[in-house]
């Protein structure tokens, strides 16, 4: 994992002001979760499993900070986000480099088996979608806007502070997200 070479490149917040990813985690202990793209349904099981599990407040008491990064478009964060009332950052790599640079390049549409699926999920993937398709209806996402790469994967990794990666999960399937449990373990949140 190339973390120095990653640190260093873009990323766009929801106003699309870029900042470089290394900043972001400079000062302390950072969950970073890349999610495979704005439409995914179960990407959207795993963020209501942080909202639910991850409270803000236990991560302030922990000095560790979360945030998400997508591929796509920065100015379809702030409707996404409101879709789960997402307390945590959100950012794009719409280049797909940091991806690169942190070696998360498997391309698949594939949900893989059941053994391998994520507790979090809460939907079969003609219900998530279809529930995907209403929220971003009800939250009025710029669907116009560039979603992300439909095939692209994500993963989950702990760094800082300064360029310390404590944690590394790469999926390989479309619902292969790391418990976000264990991720905040990782950084120190009990």
């Amino acid at each position: 994992m190339e973390l120095k070479i990653a640190a260093n490149l873009p990323v766009f917040g929801q106003d699309g002001q870029r900042y470089f990813l290394g900043e972001l985690f400079d000062k302390q202990a950072t969950c970073v979760v890349f999610i495979r793209h704005f439409l995914c349904p179960f990407c959207a099981d795993y963020m209501r499993s942080i909202v639910r599990e991850v409270p803000p407040e236990v991560l302030r008491k922990a000095n560790v900070k979360l945030i998400v990064i997508s591929h796509g478009s920065p100015y379809m964060i702030k409707s996404w986000k409101s879709i789960f009332n997402l307390p945590y950052e959100v950012y794009t790599d719409p280049s797909r480099k940091i991806h690169r640079a942190l070696n998360m390049m498997i391309r698949t549409l594939s949900g893989g088996p059941r053994s391998e699926r994520g507790d979090y999920l809460e939907h079969n993937l003609t219900l998530g979608l279809a529930r995907v398709a209403k929220n971003a209806v009800t939250a009025r996402m710029p669907l116009y806007r560039y979603p992300g790469d439909f095939f692209q994967v994500g993963g989950e990794f702990v760094f800082g502070p300064g360029l310390r990666c404590s944690y590394a999960s790469r999926m390989h399937n479309t619902a292969s997200h790391a418990p976000i449990r264990e991720v905040v373990r990782a950084a120190g949140v009990d």
